[in-house]
Formats: structure tokens, sequence, C-alpha cells
């Protein structure tokens, strides 16, 4: 629920910022600020919805690989999530996994069962991906009216980033556990044989 604020909030901020600064400032009219608030809005969604269904669609599965230097979570990162109190909020921010990749992500369901904790693994790299790209190509938005930059364009640019890298967080902040939580499972299946 808290996540869904922050939306809103930015969105009200990102409209009274351009009604009540860009029309006296740049002698626009309300209209036409609206309008452009309304398709950098749009342009951020498609950008979001584009790259959700690209990790999804286009990235080779043999890419996704969570042992991988790539998507290796540094002990500095760590450090940062747990200064940052990760633990506390990260369960505020909406899990969509369920929905995008018919994965939950919520909970570990099935912790024994390594298949399921490598798909796990594998989920946390595909919303890492995906909320990256997006925040990273979230830039766009400032180009749509430069006029408008600083009240329009910077404001939903740092919502946008905002929004997408606290779930990039999450995902590395859990990764570590479950390479361990696999790590372990091999080896108990290695004692049991």
């Amino acid at each position: 629920m808290s996540f869904a604020i922050i939306v809103v909030v930015c969105v009200i901020l990102a409209c009274m910022l351009g009604i009540f600064v860009g029309v006296p400032i740049y002698d626009l009219s309300d209209g036409y600020v609206m309008r452009v608030i309304f398709i950098s809005i749009v342009v951020l969604l498609a950008i979001n919805v584009f790259f959700a269904l690209f990790v999804k669609l286009a990235i080779p599965k043999k890419w996704i690989n969570p042992f991988s230097k790539f998507f290796k979570v540094h002990n500095w990162e760590q450090k940062l999530y747990v200064a940052l109190d990760i633990r506390k909020w990260k369960d505020k921010i909406p899990e969509l996994g369920k929905t995008l990749e018919n994965f939950d992500k919520s909970k570990v369901h099935d912790p024994h069962n390594n298949e399921y904790v490598m798909k796990f693994m594998c989920a946390t790299i595909n919303g890492e991906l995906m909320h990256a790209l997006s925040a990273i190509f979230g830039v766009l938005v400032i180009f749509i009216d430069l006029q408008l930059f600083f009240v329009v364009g910077l404001p939903l640019l740092i919502c946008n980033t905002i929004i997408n890298v606290l779930p990039v967080m999450v995902q590395r902040y859990n990764r570590p556990k479950l390479i361990l939580l696999y790590k372990r499972n091999e080896r108990e299946n290695l004692t049991k044989k």
C-alpha cells in the first residue's frame, strides 16, 4: 500500500509543479502542461511495460545465471541493505512476479527443493533486470519537453528511478540468501547419498 502512495504522491507532485510553477514561469497554458505530464507518465509506463516484456520474452534463459559474476551481490551492497534496514520495508514493495512470471516471490514456499530455489533466484534476476533497465531508460522522459525539465521531466524521472531502484535492491538483498540455501541443499543432498 505504501508503494502505491509513493506513485500517487509522485504524480500529484508533478502535476502541482507543472501547474503552479511551470505555467507561470514559462507562460504556458494549463492544458499544455497537463498534456505534457500525461504524455510523460504514459511514456514511463510504456518503458516499464516494454522492459518487463523484453526481459521475459527476449533475454535467453541461459543468460540468467545467479552464479554469474555479472549478477553477484557484493559485500558492500549487503552492508548497505542492512544499513538501510531493507528487511523492515522490503515486503511493502509490490511483488508482481506472480502476475508477470507466474511465480510468487513473496516467500520461499519450497526451501528444500533446489529446482524451486533455482527458479526463485532466476526470478530475482529477471526482476532486477526489468527494473534496472526501466530506471535507466526512464531518463527518456526528460526529453519530452525540455522547457518543462525542472517542473515535469526531472520530478517524474526521480519518481521513476525510486520506484524501480527499490525493487532492484530487494532482489539483490534476497539473492545471496537464496544462494546460501541452494548450496546448503546441495551439501545435504551429497551427505544423504
